[in-house]
């Protein structure tokens, strides 16, 4: 791993403020240009989500979100590495658009069930 890199991570229920102050944080260290790796774009296709007693996708479970491929993917980042990721359009089919992260000494990490990720944790 990279020595003398930082990570943030900002978690929180859905209009908690995470996006706000992500983006506060992205401006005032625009300079030293951090990487941002949202927990938002390691949402499970929606054939791989759980259903609630009522047959519904219940996107607001901690099983909902890749935090493997989350974890495996800010491994990469502390280690020096740049991704290229799939950007998570809420399962609209047919559409993929990519996200280019490159390393950074400075890595935000964001997302609802950020700290329900023991690994993720341990890298924060």
């Amino acid at each position: 791993m990279e020595k003398d890199t930082l990570v943030i991570g900002i978690c929180g229920g859905s209009g908690s403020g995470k996006t706000t102050i992500i983006e506060e944080l992205m401006h005032l260290m625009k300079q030293r240009q951090p990487a941002l790796l949202s927990l938002d774009n390691y949402y499970r296709d929606i054939n791989e989500q759980v259903k609630d007693e009522h047959g519904q996708t219940n996107f607001d479970l901690p099983t909902a979100i890749d935090s493997d491929a989350f974890v495996q993917d800010l491994k990469r980042l502390l280690n020096g590495e740049s991704l290229r990721i799939k950007k998570y359009t809420f399962n609209v089919r047919g559409q993929q658009e990519y996200i280019d992260i490159p390393y950074s000494k400075i890595i935000l990490t964001e997302g609802i069930f950020l700290f329900n990720i023991p690994e993720a944790m341990e890298l924060i």
